[in-house]
């Protein structure tokens, strides 16, 4: 919480700046000036140092990491699993946007496919909206699409349609976000070293709502072709957007989360994080990563770019990149960098007010993808796939 600023309007009547009213002729006067001049410094200097406390990274925790009890959440392993969404009826809707395929899965574990009619290609974020249905983010065409509680999928609002901008590659990603009203949102990162978070409004309006801090931007090539891309590792700022609109924004220096509501801003109190070194394995993890995405992708035969040695920076930032998680009551759960050889994934967990509440050790290379009004769900490794476990919130 960010202390209050005490102020010498409200200080006691004996140390504002005025004489006594009846003040003696003589040394007695003077000396009480003195007295009051001296106090009233202190009083400022107090009121000083109270209103830059919450600049200052609060000292890591001495409260250990809880691990939770995970429990088996769908009998068959997925592909790529990206997004849960909790059901009314206590069924879960599930993204494998690898497998290209929307799944509800039922309380016994079983599954089905959630799409009865429709076109939908592979399925990404998943956003609440009234009734049981959901709007799910196409990756495959960066559009949003309609998934209506019968699984008909129905086209969007126009407005919902990727905006007009530079192509990006890695597209397999979520680009874009909306809320329950229909507004999208987008990062613009073309701008160095602070780029826009950008909200466009069912009228076509667009709005900058927040901002964010970029990476520096390095050039590298692949084959004959130049390109830029952000520098691996280095802290940055990270968003989400709840289904009212409600914006989570985590900070990278320093690390802290704030959170935007009505206008209205909240910041959690920075924390003192212990710097993670970017390692050998961490380099070469990050390359097979582009080479995945550049295969992904597939244009004109491109190959991954050619990494400079010197464009790794000495260590990570506080969290990992696009594994932040908003839950509709608020809170935010993000995942910390890690080593390399880290055998659990701690994952920090704010409320909505931004305020650090506990910190989780959950089984190394693990995700969190979904939070509920119940339960949290995260992937573990299965070899090349994936499991999906809950645990009790």
């Amino acid at each position: 919480m960010r202390p209050c600023m005490p102020s010498i309007l409200h200080a006691p009547s004996d140390m504002l700046l005025t004489p006594p009213a009846q003040a003696r002729p003589g040394a007695e006067p003077a000396r009480h000036r003195h007295e009051l001049a001296r106090r009233v410094t202190v009083t400022i200097v107090l009121a000083l140092a109270a209103a830059t406390l919450w600049l200052l990274p609060a000292r890591a925790s001495a409260q250990p990491a809880r691990t939770p009890v995970l429990t088996d959440r769908a009998k068959d392993a997925f592909q790529g699993l990206t997004a849960v969404r909790e059901l009314a009826d206590g069924d879960l809707l599930v993204s494998d946007s690898e497998g290209a395929a929307l799944f509800r899965v039922r309380g016994d574990g079983s599954r089905v496919n959630a799409v009865r009619s429709g076109t939908l290609g592979a399925p990404g974020a998943l956003v609440p909206m009234a009734g049981d249905s959901t709007l799910v983010f196409d990756r495959s065409n960066s559009v949003f699409k309609v998934l209506r509680k019968d699984g008909i999928v129905t086209d969007a609002a126009a407005t919902l349609g990727p905006p007009q901008g530079p192509m990006r590659l890695g597209a397999m990603t979520d680009l874009y976000r909306a809320d329950a009203a229909g507004r999208l949102y987008w990062a613009d990162r073309q701008r160095e070293p602070t780029g826009v978070l950008i909200r466009r409004d069912v009228d076509g309006t667009t709005h900058e709502v927040a901002t964010l801090r970029n990476p520096p931007m390095r050039s590298v090539r692949t084959g004959a072709i130049g390109m830029s891309i952000s520098t691996p590792f280095a802290p940055l700022d990270d968003w989400d957007v709840l289904p009212d609109g409600t914006l989570a924004l985590a900070r990278g220096e320093p690390y802290h989360v704030e959170v935007i509501r009505n206008g209205t801003t909240a910041r959690g109190t920075p924390r003192a994080v212990t710097p993670v070194a970017v390692t050998e394995a961490d380099r070469q993890q990050f390359r097979k990563q582009q080479e995945q995405s550049m295969r992904r992708v597939n244009i004109n035969g491109m190959t991954a770019p050619e990494m400079p040695a010197d464009i790794f920076p000495a260590t990570k930032g506080p969290f990992a990149r696009g594994q932040m998680r908003v839950g509709a009551d608020g809170s935010v759960w993000l995942a910390r960098a890690m080593a390399s050889d880290a055998t659990t994934q701690e994952v920090d967990v704010f409320g909505p007010d931004g305020a650090w509440r506990e910190t989780l050790a959950l089984p190394a290379r693990s995700r969190v993808v979904g939070v509920g009004a119940r339960h949290v769900y995260i992937t573990v490794p299965d070899g090349d796939q994936q499991r999906l476990k809950s645990f009790a919130r």
